[in-house]
């Protein structure tokens, strides 16, 4: 039996005798993301930033980054690379191969919360262990960032990545290029169909709603940003798979075809293959 599915047995087991457990443990899988920073090396940037919504990590790797920020019209383009799990390092093939053409990439990750913030700033009663997701706050968090980043010329994100840029109040003014790599348009609708597929207990998504709401003050389903991305009028790719744990399929279908739009369905993949694909990084240097 994987990992995964003893998972999936022991929750199921959990919720019948240890509903508080199970859920717990529910929660720390879908909603808390995890830290690369020990893997990146010494050509990348390291710099922090943080806000009263939380942290974000960046890691800058490009000629603009051995140069210097301030170069004028002899800057290369930036790129930045969103990850909605805090494991930027993953995007590390494509940012090789970019790099190579003459991109400065800025590759993006937001980091657990420490103690918990609502989305005005205030403290919630978070123990150091329960560092999960808020969308809210790590869009509002992004705002904050983005005023200190160098504007990109192309934006890619992968997962949650998706949910947050979508959801931020940068991304109604970007109008550049934007890539989503196994995109989550709708972040309910993605809890919703690993309980589903999973069999779990619905008790167990409807508390996190619960949670949610208490927390962020907003409901799950309204942070979907399918018609964020469905009115974007830049130009726009899409890849996904239907077997890559991530993509919310539905919503990637209900975005209306354009002439600027590109959407590539990679049958039978995961996210790391679509990552380390030739048709990513041409879409990305050429599109």
């Amino acid at each position: 039996m994987s990992e995964e599915r003893l998972f999936i047995f022991g929750i199921k087991l959990l919720s019948k005798c240890f509903p508080e457990y199970a859920y717990g443990l529910v929660k720390r899988k879908l909603l808390t993301p995890r830290s690369s920073s020990v893997r990146w090396t010494k050509e990348s940037k390291r710099k922090l930033y943080r806000t009263k919504y939380g942290c974000i990590r960046t890691y800058t790797t490009g000629d603009n980054n051995s140069r210097g920020e301030s170069q004028g019209d002899t800057e290369s383009p930036y790129i930045w690379l969103v990850h909605g799990w805090g494991n930027a390092h993953q995007f590390t093939p494509l940012i090789k191969r970019l790099v190579k053409q003459g991109y400065t990439c800025i590759a993006i990750e937001f980091l657990p919360e420490r103690g918990g913030h609502s989305k005005t700033g205030h403290n919630h009663s978070q123990s150091r262990s329960e560092q999960f997701v808020s969308l809210p706050n790590w869009s509002n968090a992004l705002d904050i960032a983005s005023r200190y980043l160098p504007a990109p010329s192309h934006v890619i994100t992968q997962g949650v990545g998706t949910s947050i840029v979508g959801n931020s109040m940068w991304f109604s003014r970007y109008q550049g290029k934007l890539t989503l790599v196994s995109p989550v348009l709708d972040f309910y609708q993605r809890l919703q169909q690993f309980i589903r597929e999973n069999r779990l207990p619905s008790m167990l998504l409807a508390r996190m709603e619960k949670e949610v709401f208490i927390n962020d003050r907003v409901r799950l389903k309204a942070l979907s940003v399918t018609r964020a991305i469905d009115n974007f009028a830049g130009q726009l790719a899409v890849f996904y798979s239907q077997v890559d744990g991530t993509s919310t399929v539905d919503e990637i279908h209900a975005l209306a075809p354009r002439n600027n739009r590109k959407i590539v369905e990679f049958k039978g993949s995961c996210t790391n293959r679509m990552i380390n694909s030739r048709s990513l990084f041409s879409n990305v240097s050429e599109y």
